[in-house]
């Protein structure tokens, strides 16, 4: 292979990188813009004195900015469209005298796709609650981020909430 050829073929790689990282960057920042899905998304696991209650659409109510809104729950799979900024609630009924359990999830941006995997473990006898869990957002860039959830509280006070979501 003569020099000439060699040129040729290292010019053909270096516009190729340099089209790939062109197109790779803009498609990265607006495909979850585009995004059709839904944009909050999570699984959802209830235990009370460490049996898993089976969650149903009867026992979850969806709000957005204080208004009813719709959401799905199907095996404990629950998704939201959410394609507005703000809050969303999704409002736990358990059984057994358990006050109602409020999860809010903030979009922090009208085009962010939100998730989480949470397990809600109630203990009657101690009267606490414990959320665990990961969530994961989109950041300003387009990459995803993820956190742990830990959290305790005890079933007595006043309001049993848990915020998740990006600001």
């Amino acid at each position: 292979m003569d020099v000439f050829m060699r040129d040729k073929i290292k010019n053909a790689v270096i516009i190729a990188l340099i089209v790939t990282a062109l197109l790779y960057i803009p498609v990265r920042l607006v495909y979850f813009r585009l995004y059709p899905g839904d944009r909050i998304k999570g699984e959802l696991r209830l235990f009370i004195d460490g049996q898993e209650y089976p969650l149903d659409k009867e026992d979850i109510t969806y709000e957005y900015e204080h208004e009813k809104t719709d959401g799905e729950i199907n095996d404990g799979e629950i998704s939201l469209k959410a394609g507005e900024y703000g809050q969303y609630l999704i409002i736990l009924t358990p059984p057994q005298d358990i006050p109602p359990i409020t999860i809010s999830v903030l979009q922090g941006n009208w085009w962010n796709k939100e998730s989480f995997d949470l397990s809600i473990k109630v203990d009657t006898e101690r009267g606490s609650i414990t959320y665990v869990g990961e969530q994961s957002y989109i950041t300003e860039y387009g990459f995803t981020k993820s956190e742990e959830i830990s959290k305790s509280r005890l079933l007595s006070d006043e309001e049993l909430f848990i915020g998740l979501g990006s600001l």
